[in-house]
C-alpha cells in the first residue's frame, strides 16, 4: 500500500480536478448521446421508386413520410413468439376436428406431373419449417435463398 507524502496529506486535488471537468463531461455526453427512437424516412424519387431509409432524403427526393422506429425488444420478440406457437397450436386442433390434418394420397401415374408436384410441395414445406424453426430471426438472404428453392422446384407448374 502507498502511503502519502507530507506535502499531500490532507489535500486532494483530485476533487477539484473532479468538479472542473465535471460540467465540461457532462456536456460532452449531451452532445454525444444518440436519440432511442431513430427515425426511418420514407422517400419516393424520380420514377416513383420507393424507399425506406434512416437518413433524411436526397435532394432530388421527396419525404413522404417520417416514421419513429421503436425497435422490438427481446420481450417483445418472445411475446410475438409465443402468440404464433398458440395460434399454430389452435389451427393444429382445428385441422385435426376438420379431418385435414392427415396427408392424402393419390394414385400414382406414369406422367412427370405428380413427381414435379411433388417436388414443389416438398420444397414448400420446407420452406415452411425452415421459417417455423427460425421465427423472427430470419434474415432476407434466408428468405431469398429459400424462396429461390421453392421457384427452381415449381418452374413449368
Amino acid at each position: 500500500m502507498l502511503a502519502r507524502g507530507a506535502e499531500t496529506a490532507g489535500h486532494s486535488e483530485d476533487a477539484s480536478l473532479v468538479t472542473q471537468l465535471a460540467p465540461s463531461s457532462e456536456a460532452l455526453v449531451d452532445e454525444i448521446r444518440v436519440d432511442p427512437t431513430p427515425t426511418v424516412y420514407k422517400c419516393v424519387g424520380k420514377g416513383g421508386a420507393v424507399s425506406f431509409q434512416s437518413f433524411p432524403c436526397a435532394a432530388d427526393e421527396s419525404t413522404r413520410a417520417a416514421y419513429d422506429a421503436q425497435p422490438d425488444t427481446q420481450r417483445d420478440i418472445e411475446i410475438a413468439q409465443a402468440k404464433r406457437d398458440v395460434a399454430v397450436r389452435r389451427a393444429k386442433v382445428m385441422s385435426r376436428i376438420a379431418g385435414t390434418d392427415r396427408p392424402t394420397y393419390t394414385v400414382a401415374s406414369s406422367s412427370n406431373f405428380d413427381a414435379d408436384r411433388a417436388r414443389c410441395e416438398a420444397a414448400k414445406a420446407h420452406r415452411e419449417d425452415t421459417l417455423r424453426r427460425v421465427g423472427l430471426r430470419r434474415t432476407y438472404d434466408l428468405l431469398q435463398r429459400l424462396d429461390e428453392m421453392v421457384r427452381e422446384a415449381c418452374k413449368g407448374q
